[in-house]
């Protein structure tokens, strides 16, 4: 669908249940529209987990954006762990 297309918040009422659900919509889209990268980080063992995260689990940052507009994160992986094992246990951003 086209952005001009989409419903816009201001196309119902100020406050209004379809309001809010048209701009949920309008900050999804725009949100599943930006690059994103992530960097994995499994230095031999030498994970930096934040102080009182398991090490047994992956930990992934919050997600910034970079110089270029891409949105970035780092996950630290456990000892053995992929990048792909790693995702199925973080679930959804």
């Amino acid at each position: 669908m086209d952005e001009d297309q989409l419903l816009k918040p201001s196309d119902f009422p100020v406050g209004s249940l379809k309001s809010r659900a048209a701009a949920r919509s309008l900050l999804r889209q725009r949100w599943n529209s930006v690059e994103r990268v992530t960097y994995y980080i499994n230095i031999g063992g030498l994970n930096r987990f934040p102080q009182g995260r398991d090490p047994a689990n992956p930990h992934a940052s919050k997600w910034f954006k970079q110089q270029d507009g891409k949105l970035c994160r780092y996950v630290s992986l456990p000892s053995g762990m992929s990048p792909e094992e790693a995702e199925r246990l973080l679930g959804e951003d």
